[in-house]
């Protein structure tokens, strides 16, 4: 399943392609019981990130999401264009300055969280 925040939107979507079904999650009308159930990723509120220009530094967001069933989370980035000197590192889960672009804002990014179920 997958968990995504936009800082647009500033929410979770718990993605749940099962949301709505009078069953409360069976699409095919049967029972759950002794199903392997599997919960979306959830992410806690992420904050404005900042950094002071000149000054290279991180902002990791591998703590921010979190997963019910102990499943190990992809975190990625929509692509969304960023600030000069700033990049999306996806193996560490962390946003890079490098102290050289200059101070800029942007918005429209979307982090996904995908539990690869």
């Amino acid at each position: 399943m997958v968990g995504a925040i936009g800082t647009d939107a500033g929410s979770a979507d718990a993605g749940d392609p099962d949301a709505g079904n009078a069953d409360g999650g069976n699409p095919d009308g049967g029972s759950d019981a002794g199903a392997d159930t599997n919960h979306a990723p959830i992410w806690q509120v992420v904050p404005d990130i900042m950094f002071v220009e000149g000054v290279a530094s991180s902002f990791s967001v591998a703590a921010l999401a979190s997963d019910e069933d102990h499943d190990a989370l992809t975190l990625l980035h929509n692509g969304a264009q960023l600030p000069a000197g700033v990049t999306y590192d996806a193996t560490n889960r962390r946003f890079v300055y490098d102290g050289i672009g200059a101070a800029a804002s942007t918005s429209g990014h979307q982090l996904t969280a995908d539990d690869s179920r």
